[in-house]
């Protein structure tokens, strides 16, 4: 089922039984690491690594679900089968998509992370 929801706040507070504090800490976090995460995905592309492709794509859809992300978790679950199955597909696309929805959701998380 496509989500094109970028990033549910409420839906993360309540899952974080409303501690503000760790849901702040958790998004400034995953800034961080997720783009980590997507660097290690084009690298691992580049060496034709699809073990490490479906590995932190896994990664990635699973912080993307614990941040309450379904479009940027949809997106890595994708690649995560496709690399998988090892599947002749065009990777680089699905990558720029997957960097196009981090950035979304940066954007839309900013004002939860810079909020007092």
């Amino acid at each position: 089922m496509k989500n094109n929801q970028v990033f549910n706040y409420e839906e993360m507070l309540a899952l974080y039984l409303n501690d503000e504090k760790m849901v702040k800490d958790t998004i400034l976090f995953f800034r961080e690491k997720g783009a980590e995460k997507i660097e290690l995905m084009k690298q691992a592309l580049a060496k034709k690594n699809f073990l490490e492709l479906n590995f932190q794509s896994h990664a990635l859809k699973g912080d993307s679900h614990n941040l309450c992300a379904p479009k940027l978790a949809e997106q890595a679950e994708k690649i995560e089968l496709l690399a998988k199955d090892q599947i002749n597909h065009d990777y680089e696309a699905e990558l720029t998509l997957i960097e196009e929805y981090f950035k979304d959701f940066l954007l839309a998380s900013e004002d939860f992370v810079t909020a007092p």
